[in-house]
């Protein structure tokens, strides 16, 4: 299940609990007035909305552009998508999925790109709810992926490589990183800077910029 909570409450209920655990290992008790704070933080702190429908754990969320939709993405094989006011289902995405393990919406909020643990990326049509594209290059499973601000492009990263496509179409390019930094580093986060000139990736012995020269050999315009 998902659960959505007012994020300046759920800051106030971290920092009473904080301070509840120094009162207690300071005093050996905790002051009314934390005791007080804290229940005023825990009332405060109520799910706005819990969105409940997948069958094993979920791996990845994302919210569209706008705010207005929440995709999740799970182990049991799909992906849903969630109106985030009033937490109903709004579409359930299956299309032979692997276990779902990173999704993200394009910058227009129009299409969902996903990867999973069959080494298969797909690109989705959010409205219709129909995939639109089958990315095929990784062998290993798909543990992040992400759009360039342009939304023109995606990057996914897997153990195997690094491999940036075109959205319209689905056609790879050129791997960006391959070779020997495979079966050492694992790549559990990956994302463009705003301006679409660097890739910073995040992961298991691993976290380097890609710069502006190494994707500049791939162009942009075609």
């Amino acid at each position: 299940a998902i659960s959505l909570l007012p994020s300046v409450p759920l800051k106030s209920l971290i920092i009473s609990l904080n301070n509840a655990k120094k009162s207690k290992e300071e005093l050996g008790y905790i002051l009314p007035e934390i005791k007080d704070s804290l229940s005023k933080s825990l009332e405060n702190s109520l799910e706005k909305n819990s969105f409940e429908g997948h069958k094993n754990s979920i791996f990845s969320i994302s919210y569209s552009p706008d705010g207005n939709l929440i995709a999740s993405g799970s182990w049991d094989k799909t992906i849903k998508i969630w109106d985030t006011n009033s937490g109903k289902l709004k579409q359930t995405f299956k299309d032979n999925l692997g276990k779902i393990s990173t999704i993200e919406f394009s910058p227009d909020g129009k299409f969902l790109a996903s990867g999973s643990d069959n080494g298969l990326g797909k690109i989705w049509n959010v409205e219709i709810g129909i995939r639109i594209h089958t990315l095929k290059k990784h062998l290993d499973p798909i543990t992040c992926i992400a759009y360039h601000p342009n939304g023109k492009f995606l990057i996914s990263g897997s153990e195997d490589i690094i491999m940036r496509w075109k959205t319209q179409t689905g056609q790879s390019q050129n791997g960006l990183v391959e070779g020997n930094w495979q079966r050492h580093y694992i790549p559990r986060s990956i994302k463009y800077h705003p301006s679409g000139e660097y890739i910073m990736i995040g992961g298991k012995n691993i976290f380097m910029t890609i710069s502006q020269y190494l994707i500049g050999r791939y162009s942009y315009d075609d």
